[in-house]
């Protein structure tokens, strides 16, 4: 099969296709942004998200829940914040931002409705770990970098007509990784277009570098620790089931991103099993965040 050449214009065309793939809601936009700021006080950050009704209601309800383990009830944002904390409630703001897109069936990808939602959180909620365990600075760029790695995805299935079984036999048959089936049907791939959405939303270029390279993070010509923990916490997620439609499908070696973060396969095995259990237990908790219908 002979591979296809991306042009900017088909790049474009396939941004432009998807209306509904939008930057963040400004309320959403300006929290995120007085959370990044140094001495913000959590009047300043509620006064901002007391104005969308909705995003009150989902920080309460998750406040409450039983993750966070606590007796008495947060009744107010103010209190909820306070629980959640400025980190875990910037990071609730993304996944809440994104939970209805990402929530989509993705038939050209056999995946049903939540499970690259279900998928997409527990690479988040793995890449975070992964990133304290690897000593990078900011953990909470790699749960951002980890929600959205897998994007691409959403774009490539409603802008081309997929065949799922077509796509896996070409795998098989030319013995391809799933990025390099994806260049030779259509000359892009998921990661390159989850990229290029990224630019159009004015995200860090740390993030669209991590998205971009999230499967061959040496290719990156910087930041290339975060793209690694977002390709080896993927992987991790894969080997434990979440998010996989097809065994052949786990193709990525580890290597690359072994010898950007200093780890051994002993390393992964053991961090591995001591992710599984968060993992069941926190994708329990962030079904929270999933819309009740799309």
């Amino acid at each position: 099969m002979t591979a296809i050449k991306t042009t900017p214009a088909q790049m474009q065309k396939v941004l432009a296709c998807v209306d509904d793939l939008k930057a963040l809601p400004t309320t959403i936009v300006r929290a995120l942004q007085l959370l990044d700021e140094p001495g913000v006080s959590v009047n300043e950050i509620v006064s901002v998200l007391s104005v969308d009704q909705a995003i009150t209601a989902r920080l309460l309800k998750l406040a409450n829940s039983a993750y966070y383990g606590t007796r008495y009830r947060a009744s107010t944002l103010h209190e909820a914040v306070m629980r959640l904390g400025f980190k875990r409630t910037k990071n609730l703001l993304f996944a809440l931002s994104y939970s209805t897109l990402l929530s989509r069936r993705v038939a050209g990808y056999n995946l049903g409705r939540g499970e690259l939602w279900r998928h997409s959180v527990a690479v988040a909620l793995t890449a975070q770990r992964l990133s304290e365990r690897v000593a990078y600075a900011a953990p909470d760029e790699a749960y951002v970098a980890g929600l959205l790695h897998d994007i691409g995805k959403l774009m490539l299935d409603q802008y081309f007509t997929m065949d799922w079984d077509a796509l896996l036999a070409s795998v098989r048959s030319h013995n391809q990784t799933l990025i390099e089936a994806e260049e030779s049907w259509w000359g892009m791939n998921h990661a390159q277009v989850g990229a290029e959405l990224a630019r159009k939303w004015d995200l860090p270029a740390v993030l669209v570098d991590a998205i971009e390279f999230h499967h061959t993070p040496q290719q990156a010509d910087q930041n290339q620790k975060l793209a690694a923990i977002v390709n080896l916490a993927n992987i991790i997620c894969l080997e434990l089931g979440i998010g996989l439609a097809d065994p052949e499908l786990l193709t990525d070696s580890k290597e690359e991103a072994l010898q950007i973060l200093s780890l051994s396969v002993e390393d992964v095995e053991e961090l591995r099993e001591n992710y599984r259990e968060m993992l069941e237990y926190s994708l329990g908790s962030n079904n929270e965040l999933m819309p009740a219908n799309g």
